[in-house]
């Protein structure tokens, strides 16, 4: 996911950028960042040596960047590829639930800790 998301940022600077208008633009970067995020909490998060499991919450953050991040790459470049894609709209507020649903259990498993 690291690996993707500096791709794709590269890519969007050195290509997209020109090809597409300032807010869908604002959008592609948004969905580079918060890929290049949950890239970083699933690292450390591998990291972490404790007797508690990590595994669900990575597995929210994983399903959530590629669905947030995906379905905002796809429909922010549309003009690029002329694709009928507005079914996907409902896909990106899905992914983000799926990050916040990781952040929540990311904080159970801590308070459990305590």
């Amino acid at each position: 996911m690291g690996c993707i998301s500096v791709i794709m940022g590269a890519f969007g600077a050195h290509w997209i950028k020109s090809h597409i208008g300032p807010d869908q633009y604002a959008a592609y970067r948004t969905a580079v960042e918060y890929l290049f995020y949950n890239t970083l909490i699933i690292m450390v998060l591998s990291l972490v040596k404790t007797e508690y499991s990590f595994a669900r919450p990575m597995r929210f953050f994983i399903a959530g960047a590629c669905l947030f991040s995906g379905s905002i790459f796809l429909l922010s470049t549309k003009e690029i590829h002329l694709g009928q894609i507005s079914f996907l709209g409902p896909i990106t507020p899905i992914g983000g639930l799926l990050m916040i649903f990781g952040w929540l259990d990311l904080i159970m498993i801590f308070q459990k800790r305590k």
